[in-house]
């Protein structure tokens, strides 16, 4: 998807952007429903676009319609990466 920008936030919505002329207006082109809490991260990426949320659960998205195509059980996560990062346990 050339010319979108995705965002997701606290009302459990992931909103697609239409970008493709910002001097015009930037108009909302999908919303995408399918988390129980906030948007955590997303990423887009070959045709498709993973989330994951508050609520536990990733979903992936297809590309080019609001449709999920697969909604995985609670994660945990194991090892935050960042600049105070430290090894996971073993």
């Amino acid at each position: 998807c050339n010319g979108v920008l995705f965002t997701g936030s606290a009302d459990r919505c992931i909103k697609m952007w239409d970008l493709s002329d910002p001097r015009s207006s930037i108009t909302c082109v999908h919303s995408l429903y399918g988390h129980g809490g906030t948007i955590l991260s997303m990423v887009h990426g070959s045709e498709m676009l993973l989330s994951s949320s508050t609520d536990g659960l990733m979903c992936v998205w297809r590309d080019q319609s609001p449709v999920k195509l697969l909604r995985f059980p609670a994660y945990t996560v194991r090892q935050k990466i960042g600049p105070e990062s430290k090894p996971a346990p073993q």
